[in-house]
Order: structure tokens, then C-alpha cells, then sequence
């Protein structure tokens, strides 16, 4: 998720994307005002930490970022919310649609 997050923002704002040091800093990048992909209102993404993309990735890294072995419920559930958010960007891109 985090690869994916990266590339639309190399997508969006090549220049952008390039300055920002870390993938919080270009999630933020995607939700500033001047590029608007992702959504404040929506709480897709906020400064204070306490967001949808931010809250995804500690639920699909609860244990780190190699736990060992999930069960076959953790594996599925994680694969499932990281498809459907997935899909949610990229046909936002792909439509583009800004928040």
C-alpha cells in the first residue's frame, strides 16, 4: 500500500513527490490543497495522525513489517481491505477525480 501511495503521488506531482522525504510526507502531499487526492473531510487523511491511510497501515503491520506467518482470517482480511482500497484510489486516479 505504501509502494502504491508513492507512485500516484510520482504520478500526480512528479516534483512533489521527489521533495518529500518519507511516504507520510507524501500521503501529505496528496492531501494538501494544492494537489487534493486524498480527502481531509472524507478523514482519509489528517495532520494529526488519526486517518483512515494511517490507521490501514498499522492494522496491515500490526507485528511489524515481516510478523512470520499470519493465520489464514488475518491473511484474507488483510488482502481483502487492501484490495478494495486499492481499487478505490486507483480508479480515482485513473477517473481523476480529486477529493
Amino acid at each position: 500500500m505504501e509502494g502504491l501511495f508513492d507512485d500516484i503521488a510520482r504520478q500526480i506531482d512528479p516534483a512533489g513527490a521527489a521533495r518529500a522525504q518519507t511516504a507520510e510526507n507524501r500521503r501529505a502531499l496528496l492531501a494538501s490543497d494544492e494537489v487534493g487526492f486524498l480527502s481531509i473531510k472524507r478523514n482519509e487523511w489528517t495532520p494529526d495522525g488519526k486517518n483512515f491511510l494511517k490507521g490501514l497501515m498499522k492494522m496491515l503491520h500490526t507485528e511489524g513489517s515481516h510478523p512470520g506467518l499470519s493465520d489464514e482470517d488475518q491473511c484474507t482480511f488483510r488482502l481483502h481491505i487492501a484490495l478494495v482500497t486499492a481499487r478505490m484510489f486507483l480508479r480515482r486516479l485513473q477517473q481523476g477525480h480529486l477529493s
